[in-house]
């Protein structure tokens, strides 16, 4: 099982942020699927292997169109990697709809936040929600 997929319907596709275009374009869905979850999709693959049939389990989709960063992170913190991603081109995913969680609240923590994440202002952020 190499990870392709074969089929999916557009439902899925919508939710996961992809199109009949990107299935036919060669989607896998090990791209798609948070890290912390491959484990478990591979003991399903050696269970329908071995036995034809695997239990179900929960699975958790990364879509292609979002990003979403946790402030304080343990090798670069999100500040460095939005200002990365923003230097990309468009069509590299320069422009994608980002969201910053953080669990500093202080009043001196929200303008650098804000000026990484200056795509939105507060009131755009709330109408998009």
């Amino acid at each position: 099982m190499d990870g392709a997929i074969a089929e999916a319907n557009d439902a899925f596709l919508r939710m996961v942020g992809y199109s009949q275009e990107d299935l036919l374009a060669g989607l896998r869905w090990r791209d798609m699927i948070a890290p912390e979850y491959i484990e478990a999709s591979n003991s399903a693959i050696v269970q329908l292997e071995t036995k034809g049939v695997c239990q179900p389990f929960e699975n958790e989709y990364i879509r292609k169109d979002d990003m979403v960063s946790d402030i304080g992170m343990p090798q670069e913190d999100g500040y460095t990697l939005i200002r990365q991603v923003r230097a990309l081109p468009k069509d590299q995913g320069g422009q994608i709809p980002a969201v910053a969680l953080t669990a500093y609240a202080r009043a001196e923590d929200r303008k650098p936040c804000w000026q990484a994440f200056n795509s939105m202002s507060p009131s755009q952020l709330m109408r998009a929600s």
